[in-house]
């Protein structure tokens, strides 16, 4: 391999990283987390196992990295896909579902990140989080306004939104419960649970 991929540093360091967190995901996806080790990584993205560390100082490193990127993608298609949708309830659907759709791909699925992370990784990823609570947050300050929800204050609605969701999340991710049976399950309850008080 050339020593420099790019025509400059900042672009070498990021065709780099998208290296190692493809390679990761496929020793994921074939071996396991448990499995993985930063030299498989290493020679599977083709380069020294002493330059990954210029990268990551370990497998929690490496999920974190992988996990934002996921996240990163899936907020700008959540996005564009909030935008083609209505109303609240319309949104609420799309969310649903494309969380559901989340958790059943990638290599990570079947795992559960924050049981794999200690605290100051799980704080991290949790941040990386927040661009889907945020637009949560935003469908249901949009129902609450427009009378589409009720039952509580935004906070309120966002816990029990997150909380329904994940209590389907690990068994999703596991490939034991289809993802479109459960998003459209999920949203026929919340829909009845935020049903605004007549």
């Amino acid at each position: 391999m050339p020593s420099l991929w790019a025509e400059n540093l900042v672009e070498h360091r990021s065709l780099v990283l998208d290296r190692l967190l493809d390679a990761f995901g496929e020793q994921v996806e074939a071996h396991g987390y448990a499995h993985v080790t930063l030299a498989a990584v290493a020679q599977q993205a083709g380069l020294a196992r002493s330059a990954v560390y210029n990268y990551v100082r370990d497998r929690q490193d490496l999920l974190v990295a992988h996990a934002r990127r996921d996240l990163e993608v899936a907020a700008r298609h959540l996005d564009a896909a909030l935008s083609a949708a209505g109303s609240p309830v319309e949104q609420l659907t799309t969310y649903v579902a494309a969380a559901f759709v989340g958790f059943a791909s990638g290599p990570l699925r079947g795992h559960d990140p924050m049981g794999l992370l200690d605290e100051a990784k799980q704080r991290e990823l949790v941040e990386h989080l927040r661009p889907m609570r945020d637009a949560l947050t935003k469908i249901l300050s949009d129902g609450l306004d427009d009378g589409s929800f009720g039952g509580g204050s935004v906070a309120e609605l966002a816990e029990f939104v997150v909380a329904t969701i994940n209590g389907y999340r690990v068994a999703v991710a596991r490939g034991q419960l289809d993802p479109h049976e459960v998003a459209a399950r999920s949203t026929r309850l919340l829909l009845r649970a935020l049903r605004p008080a007549t």
